[in-house]
């Protein structure tokens, strides 16, 4: 009887002895499969983050080109209006000239006649001051 129970306590240290390493086992095994998922996981949360900034990154770039494009147009806009008020001067000078030459005068010789006209309507305001004061 001494015999038996010294060999069933010697099975149950035996079963024991298994019981903790497939405990053991079970734990490794757990421990690895929650290490491989959270890297999984990082790696799932550093793809979206990467993605998120590249998708920012592409929005700014593209506003930042289309702000551009907006002062290039403004710029230009601006060119063909000093263009275009330059060429107006250019061409009103030009028939300017071209009719005094037409009517043979020159412009110091219009401007002899304006100021003679100006003079004489100078003059006969006075005049006419002069008599309705009489």
């Amino acid at each position: 009887a001494d015999m038996t129970d010294a060999m069933v306590a010697m099975l149950d240290v035996v079963d024991e002895c298994q019981r903790d390493e497939e405990n053991a086992r079970v734990l490794r095994d757990l421990e690895m499969s929650l290490q491989g998922k959270l890297a999984g996981e990082s790696s799932a949360i550093i793809a979206a983050y990467n993605a998120s900034v590249g998708a920012v990154s592409e929005k700014l770039d593209k506003e930042k080109g289309r702000a551009n494009d907006r002062v290039a147009e403004r710029l230009a806009a601006r060119k063909r209006m000093r263009e275009e008020l330059y060429n107006k001067q250019v061409n009103e000078e030009v028939v300017h000239e071209v009719g005094l030459a037409k009517i043979g005068l020159s412009e110091s010789d219009v401007m002899e006649e304006v100021n003679a006209l100006s003079d004489k309507i100078t003059s006969q305001s006075e005049l006419d001051l002069k008599d309705k004061k009489e």
